[in-house]
């Protein structure tokens, strides 16, 4: 008994400090952009980079990385206090994010020289379609939001822009094929994913249930909000690439580039910047990943290729614990209860259920990882 209290004491210390890496982030993240936005418009114009792009460089380059990589381990330290052990599953997640952010947010651009004023364009082009014309800008202007590709690498820069392009798409979108919506939203994503598992267990700051604030199941009207909003940003993203369809076969896009620059730019500020940040402490860590365009577009291709939780290993008790695990408010109890597998496009395959399960009775699978030990 004493020693159960002393790994409940120990959880609690963790969980506070994940909940400070989270604040952490926000300080940094509202101290960047007062920098940009009331520092650097009262600088002269030769400090201006000092205060725009620098502070964000760092933020983003490093600083975010380090607190991903402590909020992994505090993750993994809380979760060896609460149950003795940690699943494989779970330590690949997690770890998998931190060295996502020191590849493509450190590594990468460090080497090829986007540092600065050339960072911020230049780590869209790591993201799975989220930025819609990142392509068309580079293609029409040889830059993407100030970073001029053709300053760094000459006259290849377009091209050099345009195949880390693709190769980032191939590296998402294939993968998927074999891992489901895991590969991307549970291991690579450098944007909300990576945050959201390594600060969820602190996430979100107000409980949703104070009888049970452990829950992490969103509020129905809320996720419907949610979805509303992905269909919103499904539309947008649809009429984005048809447009590039169509400049691409008949040399005319039928928005500016300066409009859909525009566009794109208010889309961020909103949905993925003031919302990312009003909702991680209010709806919880996994909020953007309900209407995440890309994340909702893999979540079909996971579908197709057979991505589900599998319930049949042991007897469901109907003791509730995966549903409040699960961040997406997928009720993964029914299916176990029906002996039927959990099938979702929102599933991110994070592992939480599966790990919640006191029987056992969870595992996450695809038809490739199925095939794989023979079941």
């Amino acid at each position: 008994m004493e020693r159960r209290k002393r790994d409940r004491s120990a959880a609690e210390t963790y969980r506070r400090r994940i909940r400070m890496v989270y604040l952490l982030f926000l300080v940094g993240f509202l101290l960047t952009s007062i920098s940009k936005r009331f520092l650097a418009g009262a600088a002269a114009p030769e400090d201006k980079p000092l205060f725009a792009y620098y502070p964000y460089f760092v933020f983003e380059h490093y600083v975010r990385t380090i607190l991903v990589g402590l909020g992994a381990y505090y993750t993994i330290r809380r979760a060896i206090a609460l149950r003795g052990e940690v699943s494989r599953f779970r330590v690949v997640s997690l770890l998998s994010f931190v060295a996502s952010l020191l590849v493509f947010m450190v590594a990468i651009p460090t080497l090829w020289g986007f540092t600065g004023d050339h960072f911020m364009g230049f780590s869209y082009l790591f993201m799975p379609f989220p930025w819609l014309s990142s392509v068309l800008h580079v293609a029409h202007t040889g830059a993407t939001y100030r970073s001029s590709f053709v300053a760094v690498f000459g006259p290849d820069g377009i091209k050099i822009a345009i195949a880390t392009y693709l190769a980032f798409q191939a590296f998402v979108w294939l993968p998927t094929l074999f891992y489901g919506r895991r590969w991307f939203c549970s291991m690579v994503c450098v944007f909300a994913g990576c945050h959201a598992e390594t600060c969820g267990d602190a996430l979100p700051l107000v409980p949703h249930d104070r009888k049970r604030p452990s829950s992490k199941i969103v509020h129905p009207r809320v996720r419907a909000a949610l979805k509303a909003l992905l269909a919103l940003d499904l539309t947008g993203t649809l009429l984005a690439h048809a447009g590039l369809l169509t400049w691409l076969l008949g040399g005319r896009f039928f928005l500016s580039v300066e409009a859909l620059l525009a566009l794109e730019v208010a889309r961020f500020l909103i949905l993925d910047t003031f919302l990312l940040n009003l909702m991680w402490w209010s709806v919880g860590g996994r909020f953007y990943c309900y209407y995440c365009t890309p994340g909702f577009l893999l979540g079909l291709l996971g579908r197709a290729v057979g991505q589900q939780i599998e319930t049949h290993h042991a007897g469901c008790t109907s003791c509730r614990l995966c549903n409040e695990a699960c961040k997406m408010s997928i009720d993964v109890m029914a299916a176990a209860v029906a002996r039927q597998p959990a099938r979702s496009v929102y599933c991110v395959g994070c592992g939480q259920c599966v790990d919640a399960c006191p029987q056992r009775a969870l595992r996450y699978s695809t038809r490739f990882t199925r095939r794989r030990r023979g079941s």
